[in-house]
């Protein structure tokens, strides 16, 4: 089960709670149950079958995330992608990873370039369940408009929640601080989507 949150640009704040068996608590700060067929681009980066962050389906071969997530990863064959589930402890379809590209000019202390792409070993299968999402054309303002953030209520696992706004990926959740006083910060999209269609071209 994962969470939506309509929110803004600049205060989204996302402090859920996570019970040590991995199920959800009843008490979710502005959030509520969202089934996957609404959000069917939900994805969930796994580490040994473990979600560790998040990550978005853009296409049949990709999901894209933060580049912290992924940036010091060595070997990608370990590591899986789980779609079409809104619950993690409920498995859905898992593809192993085939590569990992992270933006060349990502800095972790900065946030700077805070994308990755990952390209999985074989053709994500579409369905109700599982299915794209569209990346952002034109460039917009998103100031004081609302946004939606899709997650699984997981702290330490909230890196690279989709950010959308009128079905199109407009962000993706880099920092999150769980404070009323901190605004959270997102990787803007279409600020990356030149670099998104060259890398995606190129493999």
């Amino acid at each position: 089960m994962f969470i939506t949150m309509s929110t803004l640009v600049g205060l989204i704040i996302a402090c859920l709670a996570l019970g040590t068996n991995g199920l959800l608590k009843p008490l979710i700060i502005g959030g509520q149950d969202a089934p996957i067929e609404l959000y069917p681009y939900q994805a969930s980066l796994r580490y040994e079958g473990y979600h560790f962050c998040n990550a978005v389906i853009i296409n049949k071969r990709y999901v894209i995330t933060v580049a912290q997530c992924v940036y010091d990863v060595s070997n990608p064959y370990i590591y899986s992608v789980m779609v079409g589930s809104d619950r993690l402890d409920k498995p859905g379809d898992v593809y192993r990873v085939l590569n990992i590209i992270v933006h060349n000019g990502y800095n972790k202390a900065l946030h700077i370039h805070d994308i990755a792409l990952i390209r999985v070993t074989e053709d994500i299968k579409f369905n109700e369940n599982v299915q794209p999402i569209s990346l952002p054309t034109v460039e917009r303002n998103y100031d004081d408009y609302p946004l939606m953030v899709t997650g699984w209520a997981k702290n330490n696992g909230d890196f690279g929640n989709p950010v959308v706004a009128d079905g199109i990926l407009v962000g993706l959740v880099s920092l999150a601080r769980c404070s009323p006083t901190y605004p959270d910060i997102s990787t803007r999209v279409f600020y990356h989507k030149s670099w998104i269609d060259e890398k995606i071209e190129k493999i």
